[in-house]
């Protein structure tokens, strides 16, 4: 079975210092981009700019989604424009799931064809949902 990379194992269940990790993968439509992300909810439970995205994951330790983000918005944002996501307008939701053991994290790739072995950093891989 793969697994998170050492480095950011360490960063998740060990020293539990980042907020959320990524990947890209690949999704269906053009018009999006998409990624698998892991929040660690004990740095996000009181973030106001995305409780939307993650009110379902408020009563477990991790929280995965699986979404795409605008092409549009992110050629707005990488412009350098003062811009603000509309969670609403410029996401969509395709999978989420609370849990609280890296166990689960595995089935949850495995089900869903996800390499652990790609999360990194969010900044790694451009994930500006973080």
């Amino acid at each position: 079975m793969k697994k998170l990379d050492g480095r950011i194992w360490y960063g998740v269940f060990a020293y539990n210092k980042y907020n959320v990790i990524a990947q890209e993968v690949e999704g269906k439509n053009k018009a999006f981009r998409r990624w698998a992300a892991m929040y660690i909810m004990e740095h996000n439970k009181h973030r106001k700019d995305l409780h939307k995205l993650l009110e379902r994951g408020m009563d477990h330790k991790y929280f995965l989604v699986v979404v795409d983000v605008s092409v549009d918005f992110l050629n707005s944002y990488d412009s350098g424009y003062d811009v603000e996501i509309d969670i609403s307008k410029d996401t969509h939701l395709i999978y989420c799931r609370g849990f609280d053991t890296e166990e689960i994290l595995y089935q949850i790739c495995e089900e869903l064809n996800i390499n652990p072995e790609k999360f990194n950093t969010s900044w790694n891989v451009n994930y500006i949902l973080e």
